[in-house]
């Protein structure tokens, strides 16, 4: 069985594979989330341990404009 869950109950754990959704509908919520530093986009730290669980594939699942408006 696949294991759903936030970033943070991977710690310390690998996967074969690994699928992260980062969807948002539109910028209103984006923008709201970058003001209130919500998502574990906005934590560097937590984007890495999300990027780093792979052990063969990656699919990050969400909308590319959208992601460009943040930093990380």
């Amino acid at each position: 069985m696949p294991k759903i869950g936030a970033v943070e109950e991977f710690q310390g754990e690998e996967g074969d594979v690994i699928i992260i959704s980062t969807v948002r509908l539109d910028k209103e919520h984006v923008l709201n989330d970058v003001r209130l530093s919500l998502g574990f986009i906005q934590n560097g730290k937590l984007s890495n341990l999300a990027l780093s669980r792979s052990r063969f594939l990656l699919i990050i699942y969400g909308n590319p404009y959208l992601l460009l408006l943040d930093p990380h």
